[in-house]
This record gives structure tokens, sequence and C-alpha cells, in this order.
């Protein structure tokens, strides 16, 4: 990811429902990760496998056909595949756009919401036409799909720090496109309290909060 001018959101929510158990949801999910209110195209995703296998990564411009959406939703429920990562890439070296979204395959049963969906959006990239309220509204009815308990907004001026802050992560020490004093309570939050996260605890506010019913 490449830091850049101007301004990039990242929303990231915990939740506890397995994805790949649920067909209904699944069908839901992989259909609002391929509406037309996303400003950018997919053009890439790839899903993470359970070891020992590897990474599948496929590169595929048919996600905005048809078969999208049938596509992702046999990926959230293939017994090997972990997690699945959507992108905007309209080349190599460029991101404009991700999502990534656990399948609940991997069991945690430490963790009372183990699973985490995290979307983050250069601003600064959307198309003319795009709107920032149709984002919000299919972020909205993504996480909701979910059934997330928790989950923070944040937004920044590059596309590295807000993925960063959504993620709970220091990152890059040397790098000076993180501000270390800031992101050290993401790690200390991150290793003492990640098991309690959408339990009894929230992320800290950002730009915003994302609280569930349960939590209001």
């Amino acid at each position: 990811m490449l830091p850049e001018s101007g301004f990039s959101i990242s929303v990231q929510a915990v939740f506890a429902t397995r994805i790949c158990e649920e067909p209904a949801t699944s069908e839901a999910l992989a259909a609002l990760l391929t509406d037309a209110r996303w400003p950018w195209l997919m053009n890439r995703y790839e899903f993470d496998t359970l070891a020992p296998k590897k990474k599948i990564q496929q590169h595929d411009r048919a996600l905005v056909k048809n078969t999208a959406s049938t596509r992702l939703k046999q990926g959230f429920l293939a017994p090997e595949r972990s997690a699945l990562r959507l992108m905007s890439s309209p080349s190599v070296n460029e991101v404009r756009a991700d999502c990534v979204i656990a399948t609940g395959r991997e069991v945690h049963k430490s963790i009372a919401t183990p699973y985490s969906i995290q979307v983050t959006q250069r601003a600064t990239a959307w198309p003319g036409h795009a709107l920032l309220t149709e984002w919000l509204e299919v972020v909205h009815a993504a996480l909701a799909a979910c059934r997330v308990s928790c989950g923070v907004i944040a937004g920044w001026q590059s596309y590295e720090r807000a993925w960063l802050d959504a993620a709970m992560s220091v990152g890059d020490t040397s790098s000076a496109q993180v501000p270390l004093e800031y992101f050290a309570e993401n790690k200390v939050l991150s290793r003492y309290n990640g098991t309690r996260l959408g339990g009894d605890m929230v992320r800290p506010p950002r730009w915003g909060t994302y609280l569930a019913q349960s939590w209001v």
C-alpha cells in the first residue's frame, strides 16, 4: 500500500458469525460485496486457505459480471478457505480499496467474537458519480449481515494509516508514515484485550464507533 495525499477511510468490526456454515448469510454477503453502490470496480480477489494448503490467489475481472456473487458465495462455504480479500487494483502498485473478511473456518474457542471484516477505501480515488452516503449504506448492510458486535471507523490522509488504525496494528515502525505515539495503544489493546473485544470491550473511538444494539 502506497501513502498518498488526500483522504482515506477504513471500517473494521468484529463478529462471532461463522459465515461458512450459513448458506443464506454467505449468499447475502456475496451479493452485498458485489453491489453496484460500491464506488470502485472489484477486479481482484483471493482466498486464504487453512494450513498446510497454500494461498489461492486469482486475478479475475469477471467479478463485475453476473457470476461474481455466486463465486464469492462458493468461496465462503468452501471447507478449506478461511478468509476472503477483495481488491480494486487498477495496477500492480496501486490498491484503491479492499475488503478483508473471515469466513469462520478457523475456530477460536477462547474468543467471543474471533472474526472480523475490514473495508478500506481511498476517498480521493472515487469516481465522480460515487456518493459517501451510498458507501456507508452498503458498508452498514455488510456489517449487519455479519451480525457484528462492535467496530470502528478511521479516517486518515493516507491509505496506510487508515488501514493500520482500523486493523489495530502499528505497522512498520521504521516508516515515517506511521505515528508511533498514536498507534502504540492499538498494540496494547490487541495484545492484552483482543480476546475480549466485542464481548465486554469495544474499540476506542476514532472517527466513529460502530455499536450493535446490545451495546447501545
